[in-house]
């Protein structure tokens, strides 16, 4: 079975994303919120967006659902065989969280050598308007770069480094990419996305995952990437394995090493999802 259809392909490259498409069950999608509230139990509850980005190098449970067969099958079917997780990030909104994400692309800060990169927002929770789900412009991956600048940076703001587009955006073509839990979206790397605060009572959980074609080369520097499908013969990332089973304690020390190398090194950019 084709995981997408070519009515779909045509949808994607026309909008720049799709959504609402059905990938885990109800006993993984449970299965990995344990892992989230496991993960959040060992940062002693107070787990914050952006605190275990890149969780994907460091947690077998996050690679795995990095790596979920059929999420991968459609990416290859949007920008080939050839894979990499480029960057990962846990989205946590709370009941009333006051939190948004401003309009950005995520490609802006990368300077791909082409646009073969594809986001996938996996949805542990539903999704929608209320709790702060994503949303993205329709059309806009077709204009390559929109001008930028990093003034939205502030606690509120859960774009990780307060990028933000200064030019008008026609905010109607805008469209809520409304996901029940275990549903998953993909959207294209210029397109421009971003997110509203969650109003309502109930929490607001994703994982974002970034994928790149292996050929791809990215002017800016960047943290380790992992092959998780095909080839990398000419690859211009860094390449590091997959994370190995261990106590979670212990992944959970190498994430905080990690992130403070990203904090302290110029080659260690932390990416702007």
């Amino acid at each position: 079975m084709v995981p997408l259809t070519d009515q779909q392909l045509t949808s994607y490259h026309k909008d720049g994303f799709l959504f609402s498409l059905p990938t885990l069950s109800k006993p993984e999608v449970d299965h990995y919120r344990g892992c989230f509230e496991a993960l959040e139990s060992q940062s002693g509850g107070k787990m914050l967006v952006g605190a275990v980005s890149q969780c994907h190098l460091h947690f077998p449970w996050a690679y795995e659902l990095a790596t979920h067969p059929a999420i991968l099958d459609m990416v290859a079917q949007l920008i080939g065989p050839n894979l990499l997780i480029h960057s990962s990030r846990i989205y946590a909104k709370g009941p009333r969280d006051g939190r948004y994400e401003s309009w950005h692309q995520a490609s802006f800060p990368w300077q791909l050598s082409e646009p073969r990169l594809v986001s996938a927002w996996i949805a542990i929770t539903d999704s929608g308007p209320e709790n702060g789900c994503m949303r993205v412009i329709r059309g806009s991956h077709r204009r390559a770069r929109w001008e930028h600048d990093y003034s939205a940076q502030s606690c509120r703001n859960i774009q990780p480094v307060g990028l933000v587009i200064n030019e008008p955006l026609v905010e109607s073509d805008a469209v809520n990419l409304t996901l029940g839990s275990g549903q998953i979206a993909l959207h294209h790397c210029h397109a421009v996305c971003g997110s509203n605060s969650n109003r309502s009572s109930q929490n607001h959980l994703g994982f974002n995952v970034c994928y790149v074609a292996s050929d791809i080369k990215q002017k800016s520097p960047h943290h380790e990437v992992v092959l998780i499908r095909g080839k990398a013969p000419n690859c211009a990332y860094h390449l590091t394995p997959a994370p190995v089973e261990q106590d979670l304690a212990i992944c959970f020390r190498a994430q905080e090493r990690f992130s403070r190398r990203l904090n302290t090194e110029p080659n260690g950019q932390e990416p702007a999802l």
